[in-house]
């Protein structure tokens, strides 16, 4: 069993065997849990519980992101983030706080 985690100032996440999970302060839906609730004990990140293997889980104090593999070991793999966006730091390609993780789409010229 693999175990990967982050702590920041106000939140916290886990990987623990391809399974996310996050508490803690949420004032900006950096849990990735839907919405701006706190938690006071681990809860799943429902947004890829199931679907996706979560390779790697970052939180910050105000936003977070995972990379998650979608299939087989050689699957899809993609980037997804959440939580405060009013400065365009997720890169989702607006200035809006996202609640839930939100898929980064790769703009090619």
């Amino acid at each position: 069993m693999r175990c990967l985690s982050f702590c920041a100032v106000n939140d916290t996440a886990v990987v623990l065997a391809g399974e996310s999970f996050s508490w803690g302060s949420n004032c900006c839906g950096q849990l990735g849990h839907g919405s701006l609730a706190d938690e006071m004990l681990p809860h799943p990140i429902l947004a890829f519980k199931g679907k996706v293997r979560v390779l790697r889980l970052v939180a910050g104090a105000f936003h977070s992101a995972a990379i998650v593999r979608y299939g087989s070991k050689r699957g899809d793999v993609r980037l997804y983030c959440w939580g405060a966006g009013d400065g365009g730091q997720l890169g989702v390609g607006n200035d809006k706080r996202h609640a839930s993780p939100v898929e980064l789409v790769s703009r090619r010229p």
